[in-house]
Parts: structure tokens; C-alpha cells; sequence
């Protein structure tokens, strides 16, 4: 369910797709050797080839980031479009940055109201 302030945040707040070195080795995650050596020749001259993707939502100095290591991509073009995990990280930032600033919404009233 997408409530009104998600929805805010989704078109206000400043998202980031950054690709961060991934320190674990492609073998770890590829049974195939042809497809360990093609990561690695494609690593080469290409950081999305091999890499750890944070998703990063962020309102107000206030920020909520998702990881997902052991990627593979042409480029972060390509992890959008590719409709594998884009979207659900960016549901889970959206969601627990909406959380965070509800709670803190709620901490600061109950400091601001006259008794």
C-alpha cells in the first residue's frame, strides 16, 4: 500500500544508485567457470560488471540505504531495466525512511505542544 507520504517521498526525496566495490569473488556466486571469466574480463574495464549496489533514499539530511553485493550488470541503466531487485529496494527505503520520519514527527509533537 502506498500511502501519501510515500508517495511525497518518492518524488521529493533525492535517490541514489551507487555501485561500490564488491569484495567477494564471482566464483563464490557462479557454479560455471566460463561465467567467473567473463565477470572478471568484463570487471575490467567495467565497475557494474562486479559490484555491490546500495540504493540510497534520503529527505531532509535524513537517509535510508539498501545493499544487494554480488551484482552483474552493463551498467546501472541496466539495473533499473532489468526489473530484478531495483524496484523492491527502493520500496523497502521508501518504506522504512517513511517510518523513521513518522516516529520522529511524533517524538518532536509531543515536545512542541502546550500543556
Amino acid at each position: 500500500m502506498t500511502t501519501k507520504l510515500n508517495a511525497f517521498l518518492r518524488e521529493h526525496a533525492t535517490i541514489e544508485i551507487l555501485c561500490e566495490p564488491e569484495h567477494m569473488h564471482p566464483k563464490d556466486c557462479f557454479d560455471d567457470a566460463r561465467d567467473v571469466a567473463k565477470v572478471l574480463e568484463k570487471a575490467e574495464s567495467n565497475e557494474w560488471a562486479w559490484c555491490c549496489i546500495r540504493v540510497k533514499v534520503t529527505f531532509e539530511g535524513i537517509s535510508e540505504c539498501e545493499y544487494l553485493g554480488g551484482c552483474s550488470y552493463d551498467s546501472e541503466k541496466d539495473f533499473v531495466a532489468s526489473g530484478d531487485y531495483y524496484e523492491d529496494m527502493l520500496h523497502v527505503c521508501l518504506a522504512t525512511l517513511e517510518k523513521r520520519l513518522v516516529k520522529l514527527h511524533e517524538t518532536l509533537s509531543t515536545l512542541t505542544t502546550n500543556e
